[in-house]
């Protein structure tokens, strides 16, 4: 997130085909390491609720089962994310992107 930053920042200082031509990498990447952390945070959500509803005796069965189907959706998507992360990270770490930043950033 803070190489985004600094290229964003300090972009405009160097040649815009370089720049534009690693963010775009970049932005793959953010976007699939937010999405999975995303996932993360509803599934721990979802089971720290269907925990408080299990401990106060307030659920209905039809409830738990909709949490639990949700549940194992929530688990295909990120199996989803962890797969196309190889995809992203690959071309934004890459030799060939190493190259290009050096290229761009370094004199």
């Amino acid at each position: 997130k803070k190489l985004r930053y600094l290229v964003g920042f300090f972009g405009d200082h160097f040649d815009q085909r370089a720049v534009a031509s690693l963010r775009k990498p970049h932005k793959a990447l953010q976007n699939c390491l937010g999405d999975f952390n995303d996932l993360c945070v509803q599934s721990e959500s979802l089971r720290a609720l269907a925990h408080e509803l299990i401990t106060s005796k307030t659920a209905a069965p039809e409830t738990l089962l909709a949490m639990g189907h949700l549940q194992g959706r929530i688990a295909a998507w990120q199996a989803d994310e962890r797969a196309r992360f190889a995809s992203v990270f690959v071309p934004f770490a890459g030799p060939e992107s190493r190259k290009a930043y050096a290229q761009t950033f370094v004199a």
